[in-house]
């Protein structure tokens, strides 16, 4: 656009408008602040201005980006890392620990719908059967990078911990579930929660079609640990009691993962 003043003639140009660079269109990186933020503290990386600190609530840690999520407030049993939220989408821990999240099938990579199909309908496409001689393998890791699935012993340890239900909305939590560890009576969400985790009662998939059964009244989690060719270890959880199982393996079920150290 031109604008003419007398005898001088001035050029204006219409200031371009900033776009989000982010392919998810994630809100963050909608603000041009923010990108430029990013970017200085990438360029403070790459020149040596910062180093690097292991933290064990990363729910407290803010400005940073992990592809993988937000793992919450972890617990450490023995020598074990647990992470204080599930795997909802493959590689990608839930926005939240009291939310319902993606079913898995065992040493599958592939995650099925939290709540949609709802309860009572089939899966087209489901797995009814799997026949392998393996545990949880490296390859289908569900979990991000750097954590995995926990075996059976594992579960048994966090087990040992302790463990108290909590119906919906009693402890800050919006769905119910059962708190593991020393503080599992007194922590709530979403931010006492030093000493403990919660698991929420996702429901499960029947392993015949996929459909939705028990959400709000059951959880049952997976352990990396295989039976036999097509039964596995689980952890079961419910108002009453947090128990080891073992049922076939194409069931869906929900992934709480660990540190791989």
């Amino acid at each position: 656009m031109e604008v003419k003043r007398g005898k001088m003639i001035f050029q204006i140009t219409p200031k371009p408008q900033f776009e989000n660079p982010s392919p998810s269109g994630d809100p963050y990186f909608a603000n041009p602040e923010n990108v430029a933020e990013l970017q200085r503290r990438i360029k403070e990386v790459r020149e040596g201005k910062v180093k690097f600190v292991a933290v064990s609530a990363a729910s407290n840690v803010t400005g940073y980006v992990n592809c993988g999520g937000d793992p919450g407030v972890t617990i450490t049993v023995g020598t074990v890392t647990w992470a204080g939220r599930n795997v909802d989408e493959p590689n990608k821990f839930a926005d939240r620990a009291d939310m319902y999240t993606q079913f898995y099938q065992f040493n599958r990579k592939v995650g099925y719908g939290a709540t949609n199909p709802p309860a009572g309908t089939a899966i087209s496409g489901w797995t009814s059967s799997i026949n392998e001689n393996t545990d949880w393998t490296t390859a289908n890791n569900p979990c991000p990078d750097g954590w995995r699935v926990p075996s059976n012993t594992e579960w048994t340890a966090l087990n040992a911990t302790g463990s108290s239900w909590a119906n919906a909305n009693t402890r800050g939590n919006s769905v119910a579930g059962r708190f593991f560890g020393p503080n599992r009576t007194t922590c709530s969400l979403p931010s006492d929660m030093i000493g403990c985790i919660f698991l929420p009662a996702v429901g499960i998939r029947y392993y015949t079609n996929g459909r939705l059964a028990e959400q709000a009244t059951v959880g049952y989690y997976w352990s990396s640990t295989q039976n036999n060719n097509t039964i596995s270890y689980n952890w079961h959880i419910n108002s009453s009691s947090s128990n080891p199982n073992t049922n076939n393996k194409a069931w869906g079920r929900s992934v709480r993962c660990v540190k791989d150290n």
